[in-house]
């Protein structure tokens, strides 16, 4: 046999037919013939291949088996005198783990790499050399490499150089089911919450709902506990969708926040004004916030962990403090801690909070931190403030200001909350996140899929925006996303309608993009 006009092959094993779910399987070449090159090699159900075919050989897509020296086993070989060409193994199901013991001619490295049912490399491991013979009589020492991943369609192997080889003569692969998925929740390790907002409908998708449960620990309800959903008229409170939330959270052990309770947006107008459109007086206006805050808070106590209690309530105006709202227009400027003191007479147990948008930009920040001390001044409960955090790609220094914003709000003594994470990806002309804000036109460049530089240049960024809250640990205590995948986020719509946005860590198809793995490289390094 002349090895050097062989291939190197790699070898990827799956479960058999016969056996059971979580059976192990292992896969030996010791009945194969060895010296006769073949096409590839199927032993039950795992297919060993070439993962292309050769440019300059005749013996084209051909594999080969050889016998190791010294002892009675037989490997794979991946070697051809100018060309080397990984073997490719896949499985009949993914797998969750892939071992090959490997051996090898002096020089030869050895690599071996797991890929997806998308072709993407989900795990690697090398070795630069491979261990040599003590003596001609000893044979040829072997050695290990293991790959793992959720779902494993397909291994390769290669690293023998032009004239030598590398074999293996064994595989042992681990069913998928046994590898727990990499996840958000587990890899937060209890360090802070890892959330995300969805609509009950979200939940008729069994993929999604499943994604939802597996990788969140935290729902927030993105439209169904505000006002105009939840109380639309006096006296008519709607729960069945937030219900909904409610249930699935608590049966996937997760929390639940409520967003929100006083929101000049999605907020019927009966609460503060009149039919005639003019504010309503202050007595009337505080029973409607009262009534409402009771019956909402009232019919949630001890199943949510804590409440948006007020929605925006800063001025973007330079120089104003507060938004002039329908709240404050009825009730004057005390109508945030009223509604904060409100919240914690319907539960006690429940933790409050402010949440607003750009409130880590340096005007915004200062205006946050007048009204927590207000508040505090005021006598009322305040847990956190939440930061919306619904950043731009093109915004470099978003991450610095979000460190320094943090820090200042725990000298406050507040936890903080980043309630609403994304990472817009389109062009737009303004900042900030007011839904009424609205553009035309606009430019729309990713409408048939997110080009891999810019998937790449956004998880580099979420990988500095979670590196910057394992910077404080105690004090952020929930990082919530807004929407679970791109499909479904909110800004396909806003500030422009109609235009293909990928915010997310999810696509369209539910399958995480490199920002996802950005994430959990930050949460699993810190």
């Amino acid at each position: 046999m002349v090895y050097a006009q062989t291939f190197l092959l790699a070898i990827l094993g799956s479960l058999a037919a016969p056996a059971p779910s979580d059976t192990p399987l292992i896969i030996t070449f010791d009945s194969v013939e060895t010296g006769k090159p073949t096409p590839n090699h199927t032993d039950r159900g795992v297919v060993f291949t070439l993962s292309r075919p050769p440019a300059k050989h005749r013996a084209a897509g051909k594999v080969m088996f050889f016998p190791h020296l010294k002892t009675p086993r037989k490997g794979i070989l991946n070697a051809m005198a100018d060309e080397p060409i990984p073997v490719e193994i896949r499985f009949p199901k993914p797998v969750g783990s892939v071992t090959l013991v490997l051996w090898g001619s002096i020089g030869s490295a050895a690599v071996v790499e797991a890929y997806d049912s998308d072709g993407k490399v989900v795990d690697r491991a090398s070795r630069d050399a491979v261990p040599t013979r003590t003596s001609p009589d000893r044979p040829i020492p072997s050695f290990e490499l293991t790959v793992k991943a959720p779902a494993v369609a397909f291994v390769r192997f290669s690293g023998a150089p032009a004239g030598g080889y590398l074999a293996c003569d064994e595989v042992r692969a681990e069913p998928a089911a046994d590898v727990a998925p990499r996840s958000l929740r587990q890899a937060s390790k209890g360090r802070f919450l890892i959330g995300t907002a969805i609509m009950s409908r979200n939940l008729d998708n069994p993929a999604l709902s499943a994604l939802i449960g597996e990788q969140f620990d935290c729902l927030t309800g993105e439209n169904e506990f505000k006002p105009m959903s939840i109380h639309p008229r006096p006296g008519e409170f709607r729960f069945t969708a937030a219900d909904r939330i409610v249930d699935f959270a608590h049966e996937h052990k997760m929390k639940v926040i409520g967003h929100t309770l006083c929101w000049h947006s999605q907020s019927p107008a009966f609460l503060f004004r009149g039919q005639d459109g003019k504010p309503l007086s202050r007595d009337e206006a505080l029973k409607n916030l009262k009534d409402h805050i009771d019956g909402v808070v009232g019919h949630f106590k001890g199943k949510v962990l804590g409440w948006d209690v007020v929605n925006e309530a800063i001025s973007d105006a330079r120089g104003e403090y507060l938004r002039n709202t329908p709240a404050r227009r009825a009730i004057g400027d005390d109508y945030i801690a009223q509604a904060f003191k409100f919240a914690h007479a319907a539960d006690p147990d429940a933790e409050l909070y402010y949440n607003d948008y750009s409130n880590e930009q340096p005007e915004k920040l200062q205006k946050t931190i007048r009204l927590i001390r207000e508040l505090k001044t005021a006598g009322v409960r305040l847990d956190g403030v939440g930061l919306q955090c619904h950043f731009r790609l093109d915004d470099a220094e978003a991450p610095d200001r979000l460190d320094r914003a943090i820090a200042a709000y725990a000298a406050e003594g507040v936890k903080v909350m980043m309630t609403e994470l994304d990472v817009d990806v389109l062009p737009r002309r303004g900042r900030g996140a007011d839904v009424a804000s609205r553009e035309r036109g606009g430019a729309d460049p990713y409408r048939d899929g997110l080009p891999p530089e810019a998937a790449e240049a956004q998880s580099r960024f979420y990988g500095k925006l979670f590196r910057v809250v394992l910077k404080h640990p105690g004090v952020v205590t929930r990082v919530t996303f807004w929407g679970v995948h791109d499909g479904a986020s909110w800004l396909n719509f806003w500030p422009v309608a109609g235009r293909t946005n990928h915010p997310l860590l999810w696509d369209r198809k539910l399958k995480p993009k490199p920002a996802f793995d950005a994430v959990l490289d930050a949460l699993d390094k810190t």
